[in-house]
Parts: C-alpha cells; sequence; structure tokens
C-alpha cells in the first residue's frame, strides 16, 4: 500500500520480531519473505508473500532508494513470483500499488500483473491512492 510503514516505526521492532519473521518466512507454506543486504548486514530489499483472508498477496516490496534502478527489485520480485508458482499452481497473486510509483508499477505490470479495476484512497497518505493488480498464474 505505499509505504505503509515508516522506518522509524520498522526500527522500533525489535530483533527478535525480525528474526522471527525471517524464520517463518524460510520455512512456511503460507507465506515468504527474501531480503538483500549488503553483505555486511545492512537491509537494502525485501519481498513478501503471504496467504491472508483467502488470497496471496505480494507485500512489503521494497528496495532501497539508493539501490533502485539495478535491477534488485526484479530479482526480489521473480523469487517471489517463483516461490508463490511453487506453492500455489493456478491460484492468483494480488498486490495493490500506488500508481504515482511509475517504476513499481510498470515493474509488476512488466511481470504480468494486470490491473483489477479496483482501487481506493491510501489509508495512511492523504489525497494518494491505490490500484489492485493481480498475477494470474498459469
Amino acid at each position: 500500500m505505499a509505504f505503509g510503514s515508516t522506518l522509524a516505526r520498522e526500527r522500533e521492532f525489535s530483533e527478535d520480531l525480525w528474526k522471527e519473521r525471517t524464520d517463518r518466512g524460510a520455512s512456511s507454506m503460507e507465506s515468504a519473505l527474501w531480503v538483500a543486504d549488503t553483505g555486511e548486514g545492512t537491509l537494502v530489499g525485501m519481498a513478501s508473500v503471504v496467504f491472508l483472508d483467502g488470497r496471496w498477496h505480494l507485500f512489503a516490496m521494497w528496495v532501497e532508494p539508493t539501490y533502485r534502478g539495478h535491477g534488485l527489485g526484479a530479482r526480489l520480485l521473480d523469487a517471489s513470483i517463483a516461490w508463490f508458482r511453487d506453492v500455489a499452481p493456478g491460484q492468483p497473486l494480488h498486490l495493490d500499488v500506488n500508481p504515482r510509483q511509475g517504476a513499481a508499477a510498470r515493474l509488476y505490470e512488466g511481470r504480468g500483473f494486470r490491473r483489477t479495476g479496483t482501487s481506493g484512497p491510501l489509508g495512511h497518505t492523504e489525497g494518494q491512492t491505490f490500484v489492485s493488480l493481480v498475477l494470474d498464474v498459469m
């Protein structure tokens, strides 16, 4: 939902919570989490796929601004889609994106996501909206 959180909020989470999230993401069949780091422990990207409310969703797609434009987001998205196709063959994958984030929308649409016609206000950012996309896996 286009930065539904903030760096300050995420920094407040304990190391134990982050470890639990990554452990669950590494072993669950209903969620997965990918992270990219600098090799020195600094997080520079992440993506997550979660089964929630009877549907599969791509969440938490993020790349550190200084690392954008180098294919890292595409690699995270491709890994997410590959895992999703293995665990949920034939199921659709949903996501919401702020259409003002043109690079993100182009990345998703370039990987086969299509707009569903559903949109609405971003609850956390006055005056901005989201559009829903879906990837129909063949």
